[in-house]
Order: structure tokens, then C-alpha cells, then sequence
């Protein structure tokens, strides 16, 4: 995959059929076909979420739109697992 079939599925919106090998005919013009648009779309979406265990950043006082990691004075946050 390349950057320039990410940037064609961001500025495409085509409904999903199922149909791994059918031609996407959009406007812009996406080169390839459903399952490289799904593979741009995810990659996508992948991209843009990120999860971080609740306390593990906190905002900075000066600028509420900067983060900085959590250093809580009783040592490391403890990082919780999935059992």
C-alpha cells in the first residue's frame, strides 16, 4: 500500500459490497480494487485510535491542550491486564 491510496480512500466514499475483487469506479479515481480500499481504510482508522489506561497522561496546567505522562509520586502507574 502507498500513501497516495490512503489519501485517495480519504477523500472517497464508496459502500462496501463484500466483493474483495470488484473495480471501485468513484470520483476520485481510487486505483485498485475493494480490498485495497478496505486495507487503506483501516489502515486509516488504525491510524487515528490510540488506548491508554485511564491516569496513564494528564493534561499540562499551562496549556489544557498538551499532554505529558503521569508520574504519580508513589511510583509507576500500574498498567491494568486483560484477565
Amino acid at each position: 500500500m502507498k500513501p497516495q491510496d490512503i489519501e485517495a480512500a480519504k477523500n472517497t466514499k464508496v459502500v462496501f459490497s463484500g466483493n474483495l475483487e470488484r473495480s471501485i469506479i468513484t470520483n476520485p479515481f481510487f486505483f485498485g480494487k475493494e480490498k485495497h480500499y478496505l486495507r487503506a481504510q483501516i489502515a486509516r482508522i488504525s491510524h487515528s485510535t490510540t488506548l491508554v489506561p485511564k491516569n496513564y497522561y494528564r493534561l499540562v496546567e499551562d496549556t489544557p491542550t498538551e499532554i505529558e505522562e503521569n508520574t504519580p509520586d508513589e511510583g509507576p502507574t500500574p498498567i491494568p491486564t486483560t484477565k
